[in-house]
Order: structure tokens, then C-alpha cells, then sequence
């Protein structure tokens, strides 16, 4: 998604053209970012395991945290963006997401997913040290996983074998 510019078009869809700008750029960001993350820990503890240096995970993952904090600003322009553009409409064809086709729940599920989880990378790295801060970030953290779950299986639904033809069309095989 984030190495092909742009992703076909769907017929009747309001999707594709700026979806891996979208959906693939943060997801290739905060993959990045979780494994130089995973790699900082490990790095950590092997250098705590052999007596270099006596660091907790905060001083490890805390320089990362900054760099979270900053790619949640670019989380909360794609939210705003994607409000503004009418991109935060799913194809009709979604068989969960078109009960909501055309009503202000719809656009707005999206752009409070992704603004939550924009504030909740900005207050990432001061959420380790201040107790309210902590407190709101994992209200937004839990609220926003919840949301994403919900959304997740709903589209798991629906993204297996409900979409119309010729996309669940069985393809025959070629005879040799």
C-alpha cells in the first residue's frame, strides 16, 4: 500500500487514490517505529544484563517517544484532511458500514480514530512520568483500541467474500 501510487479504483468506490497516504503511510510509520523500538529494548537490556549501564525501559524508549509524538500531529492533519475531503466514507457495498451511508457518525468514527490516536502518540512520551497525563492517555488509548477493534472485526466481516461482483467471482483455473 505504501509503495504503489495510487491503489486501482473501485468502481463506485470512494476509495483508492489517496488510501495508501492514508492507511499505508502511518501504518509503514508506526511499523518502523515499533521495531526500532523492539530493537531499543533488546539493546537495553543486554546492555543492563552486562552491567553497562542500569537504565528502565522509560530512558530506553523515551528519545522514541518523541518521534511518536511527532508523527501523532501527522495522525491528527490526515484526520482533519480526510474530514474535509469526504474521504472517511466507506464503499456502499460494506454490508456493516452502509446502515450508516450518508449520516455524521459515519465520517466522523474515522476522524476520531485517527485523532485520538494523534493525541494519544503526542502525550506518549510525558505519559511515563505524569501521573495525569498517564491517566488521560490511557483513557484515550483504551476508548480509541476500542474503536479500532470494533472497526476491525467489522471489516474483517466484511472485507471476506461480501464485496460485489466480479470481486467474489470464483476464477477457474487454467487446464493444462
Amino acid at each position: 500500500m505504501t509503495l504503489t501510487w495510487p491503489l486501482e479504483q473501485i468502481d463506485g468506490a470512494v476509495c483508492c487514490a489517496v488510501d495508501n497516504v492514508a492507511f499505508g503511510e502511518p501504518a509503514a510509520f508506526y511499523g518502523i517505529i515499533t521495531l526500532i523500538a523492539g530493537f531499543a529494548i533488546l539493546r537495553g537490556e543486554d546492555r543492563t544484563d552486562r552491567s553497562i549501564r542500569d537504565s528502565g525501559l522509560v530512558d530506553t524508549l523515551r528519545p522514541i517517544l518523541y518521534v511518536v509524538a511527532a508523527g501523532g500531529i501527522g495522525l491528527i492533519f490526515f484526520a482533519i484532511a480526510g474530514l474535509h475531503f469526504s474521504q472517511w466514507r466507506p464503499p456502499a457495498v460494506e454490508p456493516i458500514a452502509r446502515m450508516l451511508e450518508g449520516s455524521p457518525p459515519e465520517p466522523l468514527t474515522a476522524f476520531t480514530m485517527y485523532f485520538g490516536t494523534g493525541v494519544a502518540a503526542m502525550l506518549s512520551p510525558f505519559a511515563l512520568t505524569n501521573k495525569k497525563v498517564r491517566t488521560i492517555f490511557i483513557r484515550i488509548t483504551w476508548f480509541i483500541g476500542m474503536m479500532r477493534t470494533f472497526l476491525g472485526l467489522t471489516l474483517f466481516y466484511g472485507h471476506v467474500g461480501f464485496f460485489p461482483l466480479p470481486f467474489n467471482e470464483p476464477v477457474p483455473h487454467p487446464t493444462l
